[in-house]
């Protein structure tokens, strides 16, 4: 939860940062950009230490990141779809944006913990 609420600061800090220089949807897609580089690097150093990847092996890192990234997509789709819907029934202001923004980190949130718990950092089969 550490680690999503960090997450959820760092998305909404950078969108609201960039909501009135630019677009909707560029606002909001490059804040959950920040949001996931900040929960990658997080999770892959507390959360799942026990799995994490290391700088010795530059490859599993990148492609853990990548991973990553890609089962993030669901989320993301799941929050443009939120917000851009969302301000299309109910306008724009700071609090309709921010609570949209909030809602769909929270129902994203579950998306995210099924994939890194299931393929991201999923825990190797022992035989």
């Amino acid at each position: 939860m550490i680690v999503g609420g960090i997450g959820t600061f760092v998305q909404l800090a950078f969108y609201n940062l960039l909501r009135l220089r630019l677009g909707l949807s560029l606002s909001q897609n490059l804040a959950i950009e920040m949001a996931v580089i900040s929960n990658f690097l997080l999770n892959n150093l507390w959360t799942f230490k026990d799995n994490k990847f290391s700088l010795k092996d530059l490859k599993k890192l990148i492609i853990g990141f990548v991973k990553f990234n890609l089962t993030s997509l669901g989320s993301i789709v799941i929050q443009n779809l939120v917000l851009l819907f969302g301000v299309k029934l109910l306008g724009r202001s700071f609090l309709i944006e921010n609570a949209l923004v909030i809602i769909g980190i929270l129902i994203g949130l579950i998306w995210n913990y099924l994939m890194y718990t299931k393929v991201v950092w999923k825990t190797p089969k022992k035989s």
